[in-house]
């Protein structure tokens, strides 16, 4: 077999084969053979048709099936003996089977990832997590506290921070009604403020009845009665107290931990992770970007239709559509870079990785693992889950190299 590799493109490749004429007879007398042994013709027995008869009767399918055959055989043969790993389908061109000549030729062009060599100058990128402030750890105590507080109803009269249940009615200076609502439930404010309804929540006690006046506010959700001024008709429904509990001892213990101390030493070392973790992210980023202006290559179409099919950029503006296809350019471009960071540190992945990772999944679908296994080795999909497991280990390989603490 002779093969001439051409390269349009960085990420293209146009393969020429050809090979002796007799490939192609050999086929056609293979077919033809299979075709004799059940093709029906009439005036003969099912499978006792004569060869040159079975050979004119089926010309036309026999000529198409060895051609295809030569070429997924001829194509696949070709690619692996010279490394290549395509990524797009092969447009096949220019097929000719010449008796004349003695040759079978065709073209085949396809994508691959383009060569290029990994470039890690300069990835350094160190991070700072930000101190823990004592506010901050306050106010997430105060969160735990409104979290577990609990209400009960009361008969006296609303004080600021209750929680007030009531239907209202709205009517317009013409006594026209506007709006209604039943169930709605706010909390008593601390300020009154004279035109606004919290004024008038203030000191309401259950199946208490009022009719006030009062203008709608800048902020109301419904801009057309902003600035209205109008009448409602209040029906009180319930007051509740709210119960809010101490930050005690006991209440640590209704968190799971044993103290006061305890809790405000928990909730610092949850901050401080969070914090080291938005710091690390940051110094990521960075060590990203770095990554990908030091790498420059073009990347394959196939890929970028790929990516780009992933973003549901149906609805979105023109500048929205715009930062799809970029992010979608940015991604595939990171995961060669990646593939390649994978490849050059010879990454492997533990099939007990593989296992766990497939138990999981065989739980969430309710499948045997053994048979989600033998599906996604069959489907080729189980690539695709190696290559998942190396991208992310090749990420941990250059977060371990690069990224430092200070």
């Amino acid at each position: 077999m002779e093969v001439r590799i051409e390269k349009p493109k960085s990420y293209i490749r146009e393969m020429h084969i050809s090979v002796p004429y007799e490939r192609y007879e050999k086929e056609k007398v293979r077919i033809t053979q299979s075709y004799a042994s059940a093709a029906e013709i009439p005036g003969f027995r099912k499978g006792k048709a004569p060869i040159a008869m079975v050979a004119a009767s089926f010309k036309s399918e026999i000529e198409k099936e060895a051609k295809e055959n030569l070429i997924r055989d001829l194509f696949s043969r070709a690619v692996r003996e010279h490394h290549l790993y395509p990524i797009s389908y092969a447009e096949i061109e220019d097929f000719s089977a010449s008796e004349e000549s003695g040759r079978i030729t065709f073209s085949a062009r396809f994508q691959v990832i383009p060569d290029f060599e990994l470039s890690l100058d300069g990835l350094s990128a160190t991070f700072k997590p930000i101190a823990v402030a004592e506010d901050t750890v306050k106010k997430v105590m105060q969160d735990l506290q409104e979290r577990y507080t609990t209400v009960k109803p009361v008969s006296r009269p609303s004080q600021p921070g209750d929680m007030i249940e009531f239907d209202y009615v709205v009517y317009d200076t013409e006594g026209v009604e506007v709006d209604s609502v039943q169930g709605m439930i706010v909390d008593c404010p601390k300020e009154k403020k004279q035109r606004l309804l919290s004024h008038h929540l203030v000191g309401v006690k259950p199946g208490e009845r009022r009719e006030v006046d009062i203008s709608y506010p800048s902020t109301f959700p419904v801009m057309e009665l902003h600035g209205k001024d109008v009448r409602i008709k209040l029906d009180i429904k319930e007051v509740k107290e709210k119960m809010i509990p101490e930050i005690t001892d006991e209440f640590a213990k209704t968190v799971g931990l044993n103290s006061v101390s305890e809790l405000r030493s928990s909730i610092r070392k949850q901050l401080k992770n969070e914090q080291e973790m938005i710091a690390r992210a940051d110094a990521r980023e960075r060590m990203i970007n770095t990554l990908l202006k030091n790498n420059v290559f073009d990347v394959p179409e196939a890929l970028l239709n790929y990516y780009r099919a992933q973003q549901k950029s149906d609805g979105l503006s023109q500048d929205d559509q715009e930062k799809a296809i970029a992010f979608a350019e940015r991604k595939a471009r990171f995961n060669i870079i990646l593939d390649k960071t994978a490849e050059m540190k010879q990454l492997k992945v533990p099939d007990e990785e593989i296992s766990g990772f497939l138990e999981k999944e065989a739980a969430r679908e309710s499948v045997d693992p053994q048979k989600l296994r033998s599906y996604l080795v069959r489907t080729g999909k189980m690539e695709d889950i190696i290559t998942m497991f190396k991208r992310e280990k090749a990420l941990e390989e250059l977060e371990k190299q690069f990224l430092r603490k200070e």
